[in-house]
């Protein structure tokens, strides 16, 4: 594998140029075109190909276990849980390029929903999400414990397919980025790091330091949306030593989120004692990024109807006293239930059943 200078963080790889000396992503757009309300200056990494990683040394395709050979955690950092969040692999990538690896325990890198990413169109990246299902959506064991014969959801075979791993997992960090904004602004919420609340997830997490706002969620806290990955089996054990962590690393294609992931992935491995000092600072680890923010009691509200209206321009990150109103859905008020109560991930133009955003209090 070609290795790359750690800092440097990939620019925009064109696939091809057209004989004007234009450079054109598929389809024939340049890339000076807007992209589907996406702001251009937001499309700065391109997916590159992945078929050099596929081959493995645990029997999974694109999923790569480096042993110590010292007793130690296993961490397992996984990217691509959505085929158009390519912050994670490009992330993952890096650390594979750069050599990086463990002085204790296992570090397990993989790539999820590789044939969704193949799919990818930085255009229109939607439809490449998932192939079937949404592959945050299915760990619980009585979907992937399902029938195996007949129609299966792809998603769900390549779940299957990295169970073991899963399971053994000691710590994972779950690579995500979203397209939560609105045209022509950026992205508003900050990077985000999200477990299971418990008492050996908050001590770990603390211990991070980047990002700065830690969500504590409940099991199952997203309801009919629960089943993502870092709530999986033990992760959700309360007594459980075992954590998941999802971390929200910014917009799709941009290369803050890259470094971003690149970041949170080196802080783990530093507070997990699994790297020195030098190869943790090479990503920015030791870099001071300010204070932690805490959230809990996480509620992901609905539209029940065609009617959706929030009550103002929201972007990301507002704060509401208790009481006070955030949307009007027909004649139902969705008010803060709390006071510091905080509008994350804010969706545009919500149907009925479609979710709106999430609410989290803080507490610290």
């Amino acid at each position: 594998m070609t290795k790359r200078n750690p800092r440097t963080v990939p620019a925009v790889r064109p696939r091809r140029r057209t004989g004007t000396g234009k450079a054109q992503w598929p389809g024939g757009r340049s890339l000076e075109e807007g992209t589907l309300g996406y702001p251009r200056s937001l499309i700065q990494v391109a997916p590159r190909d992945l078929s050099p990683y596929r081959r493995s040394n645990t029997g999974i395709d694109y999923v790569h276990t480096l042993d110590s050979g010292v007793t130690g955690p296993h961490f397992v950092v996984n990217s691509l849980s959505k085929g158009n969040e390519i912050c994670g692999s490009e992330a993952v990538a890096t650390l594979l390029d750069d050599g990086v690896h463990p002085t204790r325990g296992r570090l397990t890198l993989g790539f999820a929903n590789v044939e969704a990413y193949q799919q990818l169109d930085v255009h229109d990246p939607a439809p490449s999400k998932f192939l079937d299902v949404n592959f945050n959506r299915i760990w619980k064991d009585e979907i992937l414990d399902g029938p195996h014969s007949g129609s299966v959801a792809r998603e769900v075979e390549r779940a299957r397919q990295m169970r073991p791993v899963v399971r053994d997992a000691d710590i994972l960090l779950d690579l995500l980025s979203d397209c939560f904004y609105r045209a022509p602004n950026p992205w508003h919420d900050p990077p985000l790091l999200s477990y299971i609340e418990k008492p050996a997830a908050r001590r770990l997490a603390d211990r991070i330091g980047f990002p700065l706002h830690h969500i504590g969620c409940p099991p199952g806290a997203s309801g009919e949306h629960s089943g993502l990955l870092f709530e999986y089996g033990r992760f959700s054990d309360r007594e459980s030593a075992a954590a998941g962590f999802l971390a929200e690393c910014g917009p799709h294609f941009a290369r803050a989120s890259v470094a971003n992931s690149l970041n949170v992935t080196a802080r783990f491995l530093r507070a997990l004692d699994m790297v020195d000092r030098d190869t943790a600072d090479r990503y920015g680890a030791f870099e001071d990024a300010g204070e932690i923010a805490v959230y809990t009691d996480m509620v992901a509200p609905a539209a029940e109807s065609d009617s959706f209206r929030w009550a103002g321009e929201f972007h990301g990150h507002e704060t509401f006293s208790k009481g006070e109103l955030i949307a009007t859905d027909g004649a139902r008020r969705i008010e803060a239930p709390w006071d510091d109560c905080v509008l994350i991930t804010v969706a545009e133009d919500v149907r009925k059943g479609e979710g709106i955003g999430h609410l989290i209090r803080r507490i610290r």
